[in-house]
């Protein structure tokens, strides 16, 4: 799933219900899938891991940026955007059509 402009840091918690359910979305919804493969390189980062500290310090990710997050880095790695994903929340779940906007939005050019 390289992409030739961009990536996305998807940074969860293994105990975060809603990171679980933003993980399945991604995996699962077609458009969204599609979009990824075409435009992004995906990287989970379990920001609560041990080896998760220098990635939080040069993304600035604190507890209050929330989980889960989405981090839009540009190719030479510099963030362009990091993203709280409650924005696409509509219940307990998070609404396709907001993922794929923020997705489309920040998508790589082909």
């Amino acid at each position: 799933m390289l992409a030739p402009d961009s990536s996305t840091s998807f940074h969860f918690a293994n105990w975060c219900g809603p990171g679980r359910r933003l993980h399945g979305l991604l995996s699962s919804d077609k458009t969204i899938g599609t979009l990824l493969k075409a435009r992004y390189e995906v990287i989970s980062v379990a920001v609560d891991g041990r080896f998760a500290a220098p990635v939080r310090a040069r993304y600035g990710y604190t507890k209050s940026s929330g989980l889960p997050a989405l981090a839009v880095l540009a190719a030479d790695g510099s963030l362009l955007k990091l993203q709280n994903t409650r924005e696409f929340a509509e219940g307990n779940q998070q609404h396709p059509a907001r993922v794929l906007a923020f997705l489309k939005r920040w998508a790589a050019q082909p």
